[in-house]
């Protein structure tokens, strides 16, 4: 048993003690089974009894009486303690219930690929090639997929010629109609010529530096030239989205959404505002969800609102760093990077430009270059 996986369960029974909304959210996707440590294990199982108990409040005096409680020798349940006392010594003021999450889950996906691994080299010693190759092949790909959702478009180098000539020549009698989605970024659009379909970008920044405004100005940009935008969001709710937005299109400050401080002149330019806003062709759609929703579950939602004729022509997720591949990954990074090709396929597929955020390392500035190294998860953020 790894010391590095047993600190990472302590971490995330000492955050799911202090944080009810941790608890609701994630005792459901935790069991006896997923912890290495047999005590952690039966810790988890007391504040599992005990959350379900009354107002749902924890105290250190409850935990430790149902130590004592339990069927155990004196021996067992002193060690229980000492385990008990260490999780409640813990600091996890300033780590996200999501950040502690994903930690926890990379240090058993590690175990995991170590026992794969081992047993691997077990029938390959023993001579059963065959099974060791359905193994590691069962492991590192996906098996829920046909091939023909991998299948984007086939065809010979020379057909259709004619009507790629007459792709040219619309598209030099009409060159603003072959341009992606503008940004309203004179620069960006000149470089990009726009946000074009079939294409992944990445906006990556620090903390708090605002990449979600910024991408949510493109997407306002966007609805006022006619185009539907799809945002997926996972870092914040829908109503926080919605107020966020209204700061955009009103000028009101955000500071007043938040605070709930808007007066009655606001609220008439508020309202007069989205009478403008309802008559633009172009719609906005707010679709919020949980941490570590899959990137097939993205795809899905996109064929939803085709097959309700919707067209969608640009798409944000914010953001990539919690939506899951449906490959198993071996780290952090290698899980953001799955669900990146996972992402660019759906583009290919679904023909729209996605553009996903990323948060920044701390040290990332000090690096020529940016690489996957540089993108993580945020230790310090909070949205509020």
């Amino acid at each position: 048993m790894r010391k590095e996986r047993v600190e990472a369960e302590r971490v995330l029974l000492a955050k799911i003690l202090r944080n009810r909304a941790a608890r609701a959210k994630y005792l459901g996707r935790l069991s006896f089974d997923s912890f290495a440590s047999p005590k952690n294990a039966a810790i988890y199982d007391i504040i599992c009894r005990l959350s379900e108990i009354g107002d749902g409040k924890i105290t250190k005096q409850m935990l430790f009486d149902s130590i004592a409680k339990k069927d155990a020798t004196n021996k067992e349940k002193l060690a229980l303690m000492n385990v008990m006392r260490k999780i409640l010594a813990v600091e996890t003021k300033y780590l996200p219930i999501d950040y502690v999450f994903e930690e926890f889950r990379n240090h058993q996906l590690i175990d995991e690929r170590c026992k794969m691994m081992l047993k691997y080299v077990k029938l390959a010693d023993d001579g059963r090639v065959k099974e060791a190759e359905a193994l590691f092949r069962d492991h590192y790909y996906r098996s829920d997929l046909a091939d023909e959702d991998f299948l984007v478009d086939e065809g010979e180098i020379g057909e259709d010629l004619e009507e790629r000539i007459k792709f040219v020549k619309e598209r030099k009698k009409h060159p603003e109609e072959f341009k992606g989605v503008r940004t309203g970024i004179k620069k960006l659009d000149r470089f990009t010529d726009g946000l074009c379909k079939g294409e992944l970008g990445l906006i990556v920044g620090l903390s708090n530096i605002g990449k979600s405004t910024f991408a949510l100005n493109l997407a306002h940009y966007a609805r006022t030239r006619g185009y539907n935008v799809l945002i997926f969001c996972n870092e914040m709710p829908k109503i926080q989205i919605q107020s966020r937005y209204d700061s955009i299109v009103t000028g009101i400050p955000y500071v007043k959404f938040r605070k709930g401080a808007v007066d009655y002149v606001d609220i008439e330019k508020w309202r007069e505002t989205y009478k403008e806003e309802d008559e633009r062709s172009g719609k906005l759609y707010v679709i919020s969800v949980g941490a570590n929703c899959t990137t097939n579950f993205i795809d899905k939602k996109l064929e939803e609102y085709i097959t309700r004729k919707v067209k969608v022509d640009l798409v944000i997720i914010d953001s990539i760093s919690y939506v899951d591949s449906t490959r198993r990954a071996w780290s952090e990074q290698h899980a953001i990077g799955l669900a990146a090709k996972d992402i660019k396929d759906i583009a290919l597929k679904r023909h729209v430009p996605i553009w996903c955020i990323a948060q920044a390392t701390a040290d990332s500035d000090e690096y020529e270059y940016f690489t996957m190294k540089n993108i993580g998860y945020s230790r310090r953020q909070y949205h509020i």
